[in-house]
C-alpha cells in the first residue's frame, strides 16, 4: 500500500514532547500516512512512549537504535523503507497544525513542477516569545526564481520541516544527508534536492502550518558564524548556477543575496553576549576573508547596536511599570488597613443607612425628573394645538 505522506519523526531525549508531536499528525486532516519515529538511543523514558504510541496508532512504526547515531544517519536509514508518495521531515519537540499534511499534499499535487514551502511559528510556550516567519503576498504565493535568494532571506528555505519532497526524486537520485556537515546537512539535503527535480518555482503558504518548539528565546553562537556562514555561501553558490542561466543575473543575485547573509551573521556575533570583544574581533576578521567588505561589518553592528538599544530601553521601561504597579498597591493596602482601623460598629451602621437614605432620594429624585418631563411633553403639545387653531382662524378671517 502506498501512503500519501510519510512523516519521518527524529526522537532523541524527547519524553516530554514526542506524544504531543505524534498527536498532532495522527489526528491531522489528512488520515492516509504514515509515521516513522527514529528513536535514536535517548537515555529518558523516550522509548517506552514510542512503543506506547506504536501500540496506539495503527500509522506509527518506530526504528530504535542501541546508540546514539545522530539525525543524518537515522534520516538516510528510513529513507530506504518509507512507503509514501511524499516525505516529510518532523522533528520530536515541535507539533503541526491539523491541514498541515492535507495543504501540503494539496499544493505539490497541483504543482508538481515547484517545491512546496509552508510559514511556521517559533515558540517558547505558552505566554512566551512567539514569531511568525512567511513571506511577501498573499495566503499562496508562487515564487519565481529571481525571489529565491529573498525566499532564504526569509529563513524559510533553510528549514526542513516546512516542506514536502517527492519520495521518487529521493530514490532516483540517491539523495542523503551528509553525517559530516552537522544541521547544514539539512539546507544541502534540500539544495540536492532542488537540483535533483529541477523546481525553478516555488509555491510558498503564508500560514503557520508548523509550530517550532524552542527552549527560550534564540541566542546566537557567535563562535559558530564564521564556519556557518561558509557552508550557507557554498549552498548559495551552488543553487545559483541552477537557478539563473544568465551569467550576469546570476553575479547580481548572488552579490547582493552574500552581502545580506554577511549582515546577518555579523549581526549574530555582535548580539553574542558569551563572547568577549576580543573574541568577537576575531570571529569578524575570520569572516573578513574573501568578500567581505568594511560596510557589512558596519550595518551588522548597527543593526546589533540598535538591537540592544531597543532591548535596554523595553527592560527599563518595564522594570519602571512593575515599580509603579508595586508602589500602587502598596499605597492601597495601606489606605484600606487605615480606614479599617478606624471603622467602628458605630460608623458601619450609620454608613449603611446613608446608603439606604441616598438609594431613597435618588429613587424619588428620578420620580420627579419623569414627571416634570411628562409635564413639558404635554405643555408643548398644547402650545402645538393653540398655534395651529391661531392659524385657522387668521385663514377663515
Amino acid at each position: 500500500m502506498q501512503f500519501r505522506i510519510s512523516y519521518i519523526v527524529y526522537s532523541y531525549n524527547s519524553e516530554e514532547t514526542i506524544e504531543r508531536c505524534i498527536e498532532s499528525l495522527a489526528y491531522g486532516e489528512e488520515k492516509n500516512i504514515e509515521i516513522i519515529i527514529l528513536e535514536d538511543g535517548s537515555r529518558d523514558g523516550s522509548p517506552e512512549i514510542c512503543r506506547k504510541l506504536e501500540k496506539q496508532f495503527d500509522s506509527v512504526r518506530c526504528v530504535y537504535s542501541q546508540k546514539h547515531n545522530g539525525r543524518a544517519y537515522m534520516r538516510n536509514q528510513a529513507m530506504k523503507t518509507v512507503s509514501g508518495k511524499y516525505t516529510a521531515f518532523i522533528e520530536s519537540k515541535d507539533w503541526a497544525c491539523r491541514e498541515y499534511g492535507s495543504l501540503l499534499y494539496e499544493t505539490a499535487e497541483r504543482s508538481p513542477e515547484t517545491l512546496v514551502i509552508s510559514g511556521y511559528r517559533t515558540t517558547t510556550g505558552i505566554f512566551g516569545y512567539e514569531h511568525d516567519w512567511f513571506f511577501n503576498g498573499g495566503e499562496q504565493k508562487r515564487v519565481e526564481s529571481e525571489d529565491y535568494f529573498s525566499l532564504a532571506g526569509h529563513e524559510l528555505l533553510q528549514m526542513l520541516w516546512n516542506k514536502i519532497f517527492r519520495t521518487k526524486v529521493i530514490r532516483i537520485y540517491d539523495l542523503q544527508f551528509d553525517e559530516s556537515r552537522g544541521m547544514q546537512s539539512e539546507f544541502h539535503f534540500i539544495v540536492d534536492y532542488v537540483r535533483a527535480a529541477e523546481c525553478r518555482k516555488f509555491v510558498m503558504l503564508n500560514r503557520p502550518l508548523y509550530t517550532c518548539f524552542i527552549k527560550s528565546e534564540p541566542l546566537f553562537d557567535g563562535g559558530k558564524c564564521p564556519g556557518e556562514f561558509a557552508a550557507e555561501s557554498e549552498e548559495y553558490e551552488r543553487i545559483s548556477d541552477f537557478m539563473f542561466e544568465d551569467s550576469e543575473t546570476r553575479q547580481e543575485q548572488v552579490m547582493c543575496a552574500l552581502s545580506q547573509l554577511r549582515q546577518k551573521y555579523i549581526y549574530r556575533i555582535m548580539c553574542d553576549r558569551e563572547l568577549s570583544v576580543k573574541e568577537k574581533l576575531s570571529c569578524m576578521e575570520s569572516m573578513m576573508k574573501g568578500r567581505w567588505t568594511l560596510s557589512d561589518c558596519l550595518i551588522g553592528l548597527k543593526d546589533a547596536v540598535l538591537k540592544n538599544i531597543r532591548t535596554e530601553k523595553k527592560k527599563i521601561s518595564r522594570k519602571r511599570e512593575k515599580k509603579r504597579k508595586k508602589r500602587q498597591k502598596a499605597l492601597n493596602t495601606r489606605l484600606i488597613q487605615e480606614a479599617r482601623k478606624n471603622l467602628t460598629n458605630e460608623d458601619v451602621s450609620i454608613i449603611s443607612q446613608n446608603c439606604a437614605f441616598c438609594g431613597a432620594q435618588r429613587t424619588s429624585m428620578r420620580f420627579r425628573a419623569d414627571a416634570v418631563q411628562s409635564i413639558t411633553d404635554a405643555l408643548n403639545r398644547l402650545l402645538l394645538w393653540i398655534n395651529s387653531w391661531a392659524g385657522s382662524l387668521q385663514y377663515s378671517a
